[in-house]
């Protein structure tokens, strides 16, 4: 939700930055008040880094509302995410997490090391080089990789994930 919402696009409507405010205020789906804080009430507005260091689901979901599915989709799509379902298209699995099946470890691994590798992404790979007694190369392999998102985004929601050890719920 957040690292499609701070990359750049200029068709957007809103741009989104690591001190964007968000209300953390009621929220209704359908006509239902949903989603559902780890804490009671409210907070009233708070900043898009504090919504991720204090994990706060309402925001979240405003947020992957605000910027779409399918750029939600077509960032996790770029960051190696197979595994999701048509099911999965929907602000509960994106935004918090309810996937039909889920993400597998690997993949997870994979999309996450694209932020402190400024952006890249490189597909896992169960081996790099295999050498014979004498170092001579038997097989190399070359993972793939591209550039997922932007070296600011990436720079900022690795800033962000790491205050969300030192100063959040992590």
């Amino acid at each position: 939700v957040y690292g499609p919402a701070l990359q750049f696009d200029p068709e957007d409507k809103t741009q989104w930055t690591a001190s964007s405010y968000i209300e953390d205020a009621e929220f209704f789906v359908e006509g239902k008040l949903w989603p559902k804080n780890w804490y009671e009430g409210y907070r009233g507005y708070v900043t898009l880094r504090n919504s991720i260091e204090q994990s706060i689901n309402v925001n979240a979901v405003k947020v992957l509302e605000d910027i779409g599915i399918r750029k939600s989709l077509d960032f996790l799509e770029g960051l190696g995410v197979t595994s999701l379902k048509n099911d999965d298209h929907n602000l509960a699995a994106l935004g918090l997490g309810g996937m039909t099946v889920g993400i597998s470890p690997l993949e997870m691994t994979a999309a996450y090391s694209a932020f402190p590798n400024g952006g890249e992404y490189i597909a896992p790979s169960a081996y790099t080089k295999v050498l014979d007694a004498e170092g001579k190369v038997l097989i190399e392999k070359e993972s793939y990789r591209h550039q997922a998102m932007d070296k600011g985004v990436a720079f900022i929601m690795t800033d962000i994930l790491r205050t969300t050890v030192s100063r959040g719920i992590a």
